[in-house]
């Protein structure tokens, strides 16, 4: 990864706060809740699952950062969505826990020298991650979960044609 994809990316990471929360800032409670398959996640636990991502995101970059080649472990996802029942937790709560671990991070990554982009951590399911492959999947993960609340929402809306 060049210097420059790397700042974009850098720079992609710390703005999802505000993309997800200019796309979100007009969906009405109906919109928030539809899940087009039970199996499906709505916008709501969506945003709870982006909260939960990023709480093991702030870990997995610190581990690397602090203690280099350290492990770290994965979750299922859906597992956490299901047992946690994401639909009755609290959606501004799990909107502004997101927003405060994505900026803390973001503040830690933003000037870090050079040769800490080579830290790693050791993944329970994947082996080992450097920091660069970590800031590729989390600076893609919140335009991902956007686009798939919009097909929610084109979903939604074939159902009241």
């Amino acid at each position: 990864m060049t210097l420059q994809d790397r700042n974009e990316k850098i720079e992609q990471y710390g703005n999802a706060y505000n993309e997800i929360s200019e796309f979100l800032k007009g969906l009405s409670k109906e919109e928030l809740e539809y899940k087009p398959a039970p199996e499906k996640w709505s916008a709501h636990e969506i945003v709870v699952h982006i909260a939960d991502s990023e709480a093991n995101s702030y870990v997995r970059v610190r581990k690397a950062l602090a203690e280099p080649g350290g492990m770290v472990f994965g979750y299922d996802q859906d597992v956490w969505t299901q047992k946690l029942d994401y639909s009755k937790l609290n959606f501004d709560d799990y909107l502004e826990l997101f927003r405060l671990l994505r900026k803390t991070t973001y503040d830690l990554i933003k000037n870090l020298p050079e040769e800490k982009w080579q830290n790693h951590y050791n993944h329970s399911e994947y082996g080992p991650a450097g920091l660069e492959k970590w800031l590729e999947i989390y600076a893609k993960h919140i335009p991902g979960h956007i686009a798939q609340i919009k097909r929610n929402l084109e979903a939604m809306k074939t159902l009241a044609i």
